[in-house]
């Protein structure tokens, strides 16, 4: 209780911390989108219900590694999956999603690694779709329901590859437990179990379906007979992991690539020849087996075991290849981002599809004999025409987590920033993008947009500032040339300074006028990761790859004090807008409030599923939103309770932000942001007006009593609608505090002093005075407390402030807080009158400050 007293005391009031509501809508909002049509983003996509708009596209869109692919026999469908756990069904024509499958839906299920998808396979007649999953499970489904038919779980480790045979018999399966297995696709039971001896990172059937091959993590290409489960070679030629195994259309061709960079061809047409059997069935080298073998089947064991053409380009690991359905191009895509074709008869390099911005993990073609399929690292899939190398379906809007977005001073227009290294305007009204900045140098990782948004600044790799003119596009200058990677940028609130972090360990200044390093703030252990300037632009915290976040005072670059220590690695922090809290989001799902003069925590807000990736208050301080896996959350800073929650969202949440009237969240998740309608009646992006009455104003003004935070949340913004009625009506329930007179704060002092006397009944009688008059003297008994007095003092005064803990006394001033929150949501003249007979009451009264605050930010507001 000692700890929620500060906060309450730095926030101007005093509460108890309870359970949160677990509201997802407000059921108004539900009630009013019955019976309506859902409303629909600029490319013809519903959106949840409760969201305003979305900005950039979900079409041909992940939320993480698009890590596998496979068209329906009939091309008109495309199943792909990843690392976001979700298998999604694609409907080729428009690139619109049609459906999931094993997507998990429970919140509680956030990063479970062994939902990842690696492999996806449609059986020959387009009835059965099969994933390999990270769980050591095979999971089949109907393709055309999404029913699931079977669930086949014989391995011992994680499933990376699933292949149907070409007649449709058979569904094969390598783990990484070094087995294969081989399952009638009727039944779903094994028939066989093929020993792989390795890791099994890839699989392909031959045409005929009597061949299987496998392509292992420590380099070899392996093939075995289908029918009888026997080996027949046992290829090492690749060093590293063979990724990727393809037969020719043809059977004669198995092509394999891996982590060597490497494209290898081999012959398979003698591979079934009993005269070379005893020679092909082991993976030891011939000088290394005993006994005498003819010089005759040495020769031939060696041409076997030889690669007939290699194909080198790639600059990287490659990690998928394809042969076209005539087997005369061969497609490639590795961790370089680029999309190969090849000459499949002379290995000559036909072309590349230009576009990808990640590194590209996954390849299929359609059975259109003309469009090839690509997902890269950036949560994209694009579809291309492989004759031209030209792209069918033009990605729209950010390819990448968003990982900053930002309303303007009007609220017209919202600004995102992504990790493709773009930064795009968009209208608020439509959700359509108006502008984008692109940052096109190799190496660049990080990306701040100045606050007046005219330039952008990013760095990376190189070690170097580069600065960029948002509306042209264009780069400006460089400076700097850090000796490590930067690892983090941000712009002072004045534009004047930006900050880097780097890989060095080292916090850097620079005056962006000149582009001279002005200091450079020491103290981390590990790479600097994370900056955020504070709204006065006179504190700089900064994070790490550990949970420490080191706050700095910029005037005299010294460390002000560190935070953490707690286990908790820190995703993200953000500054309340006096500058008096930091809230820290971290890995175990918790937000912190650290009060940054004491260094200690005030309130923590738990249970969010996965990370907490994002973090942001309103702009009067009195909400905060927290981004985590697939959920938007808000708070009640003062009570801890839970005013409202949005699980519309696709994957990690990775920014929030709200507009300046607070009516609206953007919260980015993937590639996308989702605006939020946080009052739950909005409309025509407004806000609908209501007239209250009588009865109505007061069943408003007891839900601002409710210990449940969404009830509260919901009769604040209904009150906010009928502004009309509530004005007078808070008018008449809100009283300035009176000021203590002169005699009366002598009699207080002397009370206080009377805590201290060698007379046991009047130390009694001063505590009982003390607990009469507290909420009155609150001010007054805490600065005696940090007078550092004597014990006993110390014990009485803090038992008369635990009177102020007295649920009844901290939902009425919650109450007070929140009706003062209406009154400057509405914000009109009317209001502001109220607003200012309370700031007139006694001056060290938390209602008297709140109120004071409440408008000195409307003045801010006007003036901006």
């Amino acid at each position: 209780m000692a700890c929620d007293s500060k906060i309450y005391h730095l926030l101007g009031f005093a509460a108890v911390l309870v359970g949160t509501s677990g509201a997802i809508l407000a059921a108004d909002q539900q009630a009013a989108d019955k019976g309506r049509s859902p409303r629909l983003d600029p490319y013809g996509d519903a959106l949840p219900a409760g969201a305003l708009a979305r900005l950039s596209t979900v079409r041909l869109r992940h939320d993480h590694i698009v890590q596998a692919l496979a068209f329906a026999p009939d091309g008109k469908t495309m199943a792909s999956g990843g690392f976001d756990y979700t298998v999604r069904i694609w409907n080729v024509a428009s690139g619109q999603e049609i459906r999931r499958l094993g997507q998990i839906h429970a919140r509680s299920g956030a990063y479970s690694g062994a939902r990842l998808i690696h492999s996806l396979a449609y059986s020959p007649d387009g009835k059965k779709l099969a994933a390999a999953l990270d769980d050591n499970s095979v999971h089949v489904w109907e393709a055309e329901t999404g029913k699931e038919l079977f669930k086949l779980t014989a391995h011992q480790g994680p499933v990376h590859h699933v292949v149907f045979a070409h007649d449709g018999k058979l569904l094969a399966s390598g783990s990484a437990d070094q087995t294969i297995r081989l399952w009638d696709t009727g039944t779903g039971k094994q028939s066989r179990q093929l020993a792989a001896n390795e890791p099994v990172a890839s699989l392909a059937f031959s045409s005929d379906s009597k061949l299987l091959a496998a392509g292992t993590s420590y380099g070899s290409v392996r093939i075995w007979e289908t029918a009888k489960g026997q080996e027949l070679r046992n290829i090492e030629g690749h060093k590293g992991a063979v990724n990727s195994v393809a037969f020719a259309p043809d059977g004669r061709t198995l092509a394999s690539a891996g982590v060597d960079k490497a494209i290898r061809f081999w012959d398979v047409r003698l591979s079934m020849n009993p005269q070379y059997a005893p020679y092909l069935l082991s993976a030891i080298p011939w000088g290394r087996r005993p006994g005498f073998v003819p010089i005759v089947q040495t020769i031939e064991y060696l041409r076997l075991n030889r690669d007939i053409r290699e194909l080198q380009g790639h600059t990287a690991e490659v990690k998928a290849i394809a042969f076209s359905h005539d087997g005369k191009t061969l497609a490639s895509g590795g961790l370089d981002h680029t999309v190969r074709l090849w000459d499949a008869g002379s290995g000559k390099e036909l072309r590349r599809c230009q576009g990808h911005l990640g590194e590209v993990y996954s390849l299929a073609f359609a059975p259109d004999r003309k469009t090839l399929a690509s997902g890269d690292s950036k949560c994209t899939l694009r579809l291309w025409d492989y004759a031209s190398g030209k792209e069918i379906l033009p990605v729209e809007g950010h390819q990448g987590h968003i990982r900053n977005i930002a309303f303007s001073d009007d609220a017209h227009t919202l600004t995102t920033r992504a990790s493709d290294m773009t930064i795009r305007s968009w209208d608020y009204a439509t959700g359509k993008e108006l502008h984008r900045c692109a940052v096109l140098p190799e190496g660049q990782t990080v990306l701040a947009q100045s606050p007046d948004g005219k330039t952008a600044a990013s760095a990376g790799s190189d070690g170097a500032v580069h600065v960029w003119d948002v509306a042209a596009g264009k780069e400006l200058r460089h400076f700097g040339k850090i000796p490590a990677a930067v690892l983090a940028i941000a712009f002072s609130p004045d534009g004047k300074t930006l900050a880097t972090g780097g890989e060095d360990h080292l916090v850097r200044l620079w005056d962006m006028a000149t582009g001279n390093e002005v200091d450079q703030l020491q103290g981390h252990e590990s790479g600097v990761s994370l900056l955020v300037f504070s709204a006065d632009g006179k504190t700089l915290a900064s994070g790490t790859a550990d949970e420490l976040v080191y706050l700095w005072d910029l005037a005299t670059g010294k460390e002000i004090r560190h935070l953490g220590e707690n286990g908790a690695d820190v995703e993200c922090v953000a500054f309340s807008p006096e500058g008096k809290i930091l809230a820290v989001g971290s890995r175990d799902g918790v937000v912190r409030l650290w009060d940054l003069a004491t260094g200690e925590i005030v309130r923590q807000f738990e249970d969010n599923p996965g990370f907490v990736m994002s973090v942001a208050y309103s702009a009067d301080g009195k909400t905060l939103a927290a981004g985590s896996w697939l959920t938007a959350r808000l708070f009640e800073v003062a009570s801890g309770k839970e005013r409202a929650r949005f699980d519309g969202q696709q994957g990690d949440v990775t920014s929030l932000a709200f507009s300046p009237d607070g009516k609206v969240l953007a919260a980015g998740a993937g590639s996308t942001a989702l605006l939020w309608d946080v009052t739950s009646r909005m409309h025509d992006e407004k806000l609908q007006t209501v007239s209250l009455s009588a009865g109505e104003l007061e069943a408003l003004w007891s839900d601002l009593y409710s210990q449940d935070g969404a009830r509260a949340y919901r009769a604040v913004w209904t009150l906010t609608a009928g502004a009309k009625q509530s004005v007078p009506f808070l008018q008449n329930k809100l009283k300035p505090v009176p000021p203590i007179d002169p005699a009366e704060q002598k009699r207080i002092a002397r009370l206080i002093v009377d805590l201290n006397s060698d007379d046991f009944d009047t130390r009694e009688k001063a505590s009982q005075e003390l607990v009469k008059a507290v909420e009155m003297v609150e001010s007054e008994l805490r600065k005696a407390l940090d007078e550092q007095p004597a014990p006993e003092i110390r014990q009485r005064l803090e038992r008369v402030l635990e009177k102020l803990q007295d649920p009844a006394k901290v939902r009425e001033r919650l109450r007070l807080v929140r009706a003062n929150e209406v009154l400057e949501k509405i914000g009109t003249e009317e209001a502001r009158l109220v607003l200012k007979a309370i700031a007139h009451g006694a001056p060290d009264a938390a209602l008297t400050k709140d109120s004071r605050a409440a408008l000195e930010r409307l003045e801010k507001r006007g003036r901006s």
